[in-house]
């Protein structure tokens, strides 16, 4: 669940490209990867108590209250704070900044709706999690394709 699988990203050939591109590199490498660590954190904590995990409603309260929300917190407010050179670069930081804010509100949703024992928000929490995940995955692929049309590959 994890949105960031890039390790450190090189812009690939001089050209005038190489402005955006570095752009992107720097986007990545001095931003994305710095709060990146919190997110993965947190989305494990949250995946250690669901789904095939799930054992109890009183594990999942525990972990978003002692995990997965401070956790989830701490790296929406450095995604935040993450610098942006460039137009391109910050629209598609934009897409992330909200899908990490929907999240951040669907995590708090379902502890809400965890010590009120109500269905309907519990509902409205998943979805808002599902769709904050969707939102997600449309960042990386449009920063995949923004990688490609700059030439920016992953550094292995």
């Amino acid at each position: 669940m994890c949105w960031v699988a890039l390790l450190m990203l090189l812009p690939s050939c001089a050209t005038e490209k190489n402005r955006r591109a570095n752009d992107i590199v720097r986007y990545v490498n001095e931003g994305i990867l710095e709060v990146a660590p919190l997110e993965a954190e947190a989305l494990n904590g949250y995946a250690s108590v669901t789904g095939e995990n799930f054992k109890s409603q009183e594990d999942v309260l525990q972990a978003l209250e002692s995990k997965v929300i401070p956790l989830y917190e701490s790296f929406y407010q450095g995604l935040r704070r993450v610098p942006i050179q460039e137009e391109e670069v910050g629209r598609l930081h934009g897409l992330y900044v909200q899908a990490a804010s929907h999240m951040l509100e669907g995590f708090k949703m379902k502890r809400l709706a965890l010590k009120t024992n109500d269905p309907r928000l519990m509902t409205a929490a998943n979805t808002k999690i599902e769709q904050a995940r969707a939102q997600g995955e449309q960042w990386r692929k449009r920063l995949e394709e923004l990688c490609a049309q700059y030439g920016v590959k992953e550094d292995k």
